[in-house]
């Protein structure tokens, strides 16, 4: 099953894609830390593992498509037993490796177009389509995190007390990816923040489109109960 989770800052993307049953491997799309670490989360030991070249942070389309197949190769060879990849940070793709190229291209160009996004949508669809080939191939979920807002104003996460622990500000992100068809997706989900839940909205799926109420739920669970 190949799944995108996009949504807003703090719309627990990560935390979400995490709780699925099977053992887990997350590949760091955004570099956070350049080396390989063991989170602890709802009883589940998962690797993190950084997207590094010799550490030196991946700068390049081609060096991200190469990386990214190798990495997934040398996970499958030393853990077969790993059912569920999540590719967190794709958004990272797209804004740095792909818009990277587009600029290579570009030479004299400060900006794309709205409709010159198009080729970095295309250039990011050939980032991963070996990762979903390798995932169909071999029988594993692979799960993608992503923020692909064209705008949004102010996000709040409020603690159980209704006070406000998270709050995030942007405004005039890239325009959204609009065919996810396109990308070879099984489903394609929409977590939202909504004082006081969360909620899921499935665009597009195998049993169709849903809303879900998916406070204090495992999106896994969810899932399989809507057949997905």
């Amino acid at each position: 099953m190949i799944i995108i989770l996009s949504g807003e800052p703090g719309s627990g993307k990560t935390d979400r894609s995490m709780l699925f049953e099977e053992p887990i491997k997350i590949l760091d799309m955004e570099n956070r830390d350049e080396r390989s670490r063991i989170r602890n989360h709802s009883d589940q030991v998962i690797e993190v593992i950084p997207m590094l070249i010799k550490n030196n942070h991946i700068k390049d389309y081609y060096q991200s498509y190469l990386v990214l197949k190798k990495t997934v190769d040398t996970i499958l060879k030393s853990d077969p037993e790993f059912r569920t990849l999540v590719v967190d940070g794709i958004s990272d793709v797209r804004g740095k490796y792909a818009k990277a190229k587009w600029f290579h291209d570009h030479p004299k160009r400060k900006n794309p177009m709205p409709e010159e996004w198009t080729e970095i949508n295309d250039t990011t669809k050939q980032i991963l389509e070996p990762l979903i080939d390798i995932a169909r191939d071999e029988n594993f979920n692979l799960i993608f995190t992503a923020q692909f807002c064209d705008e949004y104003g102010k996000v709040e996460k409020l603690n159980d007390n209704g006070k406000v622990i998270i709050t995030s500000e942007k405004l005039g992100r890239e325009p959204n990816v609009e065919d996810w068809q396109s990308y070879n997706m099984d489903t394609h989900i929409i977590l939202e923040y909504r004082k006081p839940y969360y909620k899921a909205v499935c665009i597009k799926s195998i049993v169709g489109c849903f809303e879900e109420n998916i406070t204090g739920k495992s999106l896994y669970d969810i899932l399989i109960e809507k057949g997905v």
